[in-house]
Protein backbone atom coordinates (compact mmCIF):
# COMPACT_ATOMS: atom_id res chain seq x y z
CA UNK A 1 0.00 0.00 0.00
CA UNK A 2 2.11 2.86 -1.21
CA UNK A 3 -0.72 5.42 -1.22
CA UNK A 4 -1.18 6.76 2.31
CA UNK A 5 -4.96 6.90 1.87
CA UNK A 6 -5.31 3.12 2.04
CA UNK A 7 -3.86 2.97 5.52
CA UNK A 8 -5.90 5.97 6.70
CA UNK A 9 -9.08 4.34 5.43
CA UNK A 10 -8.30 1.04 7.14
CA UNK A 11 -7.36 2.78 10.38
CA UNK A 12 -10.48 4.99 10.26
CA UNK A 13 -13.01 2.19 9.78
CA UNK A 14 -13.33 1.34 13.50
CA UNK A 15 -13.58 5.04 14.44
CA UNK A 16 -16.33 5.58 11.86
CA UNK A 17 -18.20 2.47 13.04
CA UNK A 18 -17.95 3.63 16.65
CA UNK A 19 -19.05 7.18 15.81
CA UNK A 20 -22.18 5.92 14.06
CA UNK A 21 -22.91 2.87 16.24
CA UNK A 22 -25.74 4.58 18.14
CA UNK A 23 -27.24 5.53 14.77
CA UNK A 24 -27.55 1.90 13.73
CA UNK A 25 -24.32 1.41 11.77
CA UNK A 26 -23.00 -2.13 12.14
CA UNK A 27 -20.37 -2.18 9.36
CA UNK A 28 -18.17 0.19 7.40
CA UNK A 29 -16.90 -0.67 3.93
CA UNK A 30 -14.70 1.32 1.56
CA UNK A 31 -14.51 1.38 -2.21
CA UNK A 32 -11.47 3.02 -3.77
CA UNK A 33 -8.95 2.67 -6.57
CA UNK A 34 -6.02 4.67 -5.21
CA UNK A 35 -3.80 6.04 -6.65
CA UNK A 36 -5.49 5.75 -10.05
CA UNK A 37 -8.72 7.51 -9.10
CA UNK A 38 -9.32 10.27 -6.59
CA UNK A 39 -12.98 9.38 -6.02
CA UNK A 40 -13.71 6.92 -3.22
CA UNK A 41 -16.65 5.78 -1.18
CA UNK A 42 -17.30 5.03 2.45
CA UNK A 43 -20.34 2.81 2.94
CA UNK A 44 -22.17 2.84 6.23
CA UNK A 45 -24.05 -0.43 6.73
CA UNK A 46 -27.11 -0.58 8.96
CA UNK A 47 -29.32 -3.50 9.90
CA UNK A 48 -32.60 -1.92 8.83
CA UNK A 49 -33.96 0.17 5.99
CA UNK A 50 -35.36 2.61 8.56
CA UNK A 51 -31.91 3.26 10.07
CA UNK A 52 -30.43 3.70 6.61
CA UNK A 53 -33.14 6.11 5.52
CA UNK A 54 -32.71 8.20 8.66
CA UNK A 55 -28.93 8.48 8.12
CA UNK A 56 -29.42 9.40 4.46
CA UNK A 57 -31.60 12.35 5.40
CA UNK A 58 -29.21 13.80 7.98
CA UNK A 59 -27.09 16.50 6.37
CA UNK A 60 -24.35 15.87 8.94
CA UNK A 61 -23.70 12.24 7.95
CA UNK A 62 -21.21 12.98 5.18
CA UNK A 63 -19.61 15.78 7.18
CA UNK A 64 -19.07 13.47 10.16
CA UNK A 65 -17.33 10.90 7.95
CA UNK A 66 -15.21 13.66 6.40
CA UNK A 67 -14.18 14.92 9.85
CA UNK A 68 -13.24 11.42 11.02
CA UNK A 69 -11.11 10.85 7.93
CA UNK A 70 -9.40 14.21 8.37
CA UNK A 71 -8.73 13.43 12.03
CA UNK A 72 -7.23 10.13 10.91
CA UNK A 73 -4.80 11.79 8.52
CA UNK A 74 -6.59 12.43 5.23
CA UNK A 75 -5.43 15.61 3.58
CA UNK A 76 -8.22 18.10 2.92
CA UNK A 77 -7.25 18.14 -0.75
CA UNK A 78 -7.92 14.40 -0.99
CA UNK A 79 -11.34 14.54 0.64
CA UNK A 80 -12.96 16.16 -2.41
CA UNK A 81 -13.42 12.72 -3.94
CA UNK A 82 -15.33 11.34 -0.93
CA UNK A 83 -18.79 9.91 -1.40
CA UNK A 84 -20.78 8.48 1.49
CA UNK A 85 -23.34 5.74 0.88
CA UNK A 86 -25.74 4.34 3.46
CA UNK A 87 -27.01 0.82 2.79
CA UNK A 88 -29.01 -1.54 4.98
CA UNK A 89 -28.58 -5.26 5.44
CA UNK A 90 -32.28 -5.55 4.62
CA UNK A 91 -31.73 -3.99 1.19
CA UNK A 92 -28.59 -6.06 0.57
CA UNK A 93 -30.56 -9.19 1.41
CA UNK A 94 -33.45 -8.12 -0.83
CA UNK A 95 -31.51 -6.76 -3.82
CA UNK A 96 -28.17 -8.63 -3.75
CA UNK A 97 -28.99 -11.99 -2.21
CA UNK A 98 -27.26 -10.95 1.01
CA UNK A 99 -23.91 -10.27 -0.69
CA UNK A 100 -22.16 -7.06 0.35
CA UNK A 101 -19.54 -7.84 -2.27
CA UNK A 102 -22.17 -7.53 -5.01
CA UNK A 103 -23.76 -4.48 -3.41
CA UNK A 104 -20.42 -2.65 -3.34
CA UNK A 105 -19.67 -3.32 -7.02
Amino acid sequence: MSDYRWQVLEDARPAIANAFHDDGVVRVEVVAAFPDQSRFGVWLGTRTDADAQRLRTWPSTSERVRELLAAGGFRESDLGGLGVVVQSQESVDREYGGSWFNALR
